[in-house]
């Protein structure tokens, strides 16, 4: 929809916030078309909790073309320090 809108430039980003960072994340591996995104406190990334069959968005990280910004709070009570660093090593 927004690449077709007639005020779009067709340069697409997004950003989000919580399980938003997360999605924006899973954007940015399966559409090309996300050129930046920007993912704060991206809750359960580093978890296999995201659907039913498992989370593949870590082994989607490969697949990214775009830039990516990601930004966790030092004292995150949603992504603790061994996620983070699990989401450092992709």
């Amino acid at each position: 929809y927004l690449k077709v809108h007639p005020n779009c430039t067709g340069k697409l980003g997004q950003l989000g916030t919580g399980i938003g960072g997360d999605l924006g994340f899973r954007a940015a591996a399966k559409n090309p078309d996300v050129l930046a995104a920007v993912c704060f406190y991206a809750t359960d990334l580093h978890k296999e909790t995201f659907s039913k069959t498992g989370n593949d968005t870590l082994a989607c990280a490969k697949d990214i073309q775009g830039e990516l910004l990601m930004c966790w709070g030092k004292q995150d009570p949603h992504v603790p320090l061994d996620g983070r660093k699990k989401v450092r090593l992709i």
